[in-house]
């Protein structure tokens, strides 16, 4: 491998997720296709809750981060990113 090369895997490892084309797999287990990830304050940390377009509120949705447009086989979701 060329030092480019490897300068750049070294730096791809040090990231767990990257969204490719507007999606990325998020650490969120129970979602649906359809429902919007919405974080949450839990404690000092922040989680992601799922919350099915049904009974989103328009805060919510101003805070959501995306959709979910499938779940992944060890079921987390994949989501769609919102750019706005």
């Amino acid at each position: 491998m060329e030092a480019f090369q490897v300068r750049l895997e070294l730096e791809r490892m040090k990231v767990d997720r990257m969204a490719f084309a507007g999606q990325v797999p998020v650490n969120v287990l129970g979602a649906h296709p359809g429902d919007f990830i919405v974080p949450e304050a839990d404690g000092d940390s922040i989680i992601g809750i799922a919350v099915p377009a049904s009974v989103l509120t328009f805060e919510q949705y101003r805070r959501a981060v995306g959709i979910v447009q499938n779940v992944l086989p060890d079921g987390r979701a994949n989501i769609r990113v919102k750019v706005a």
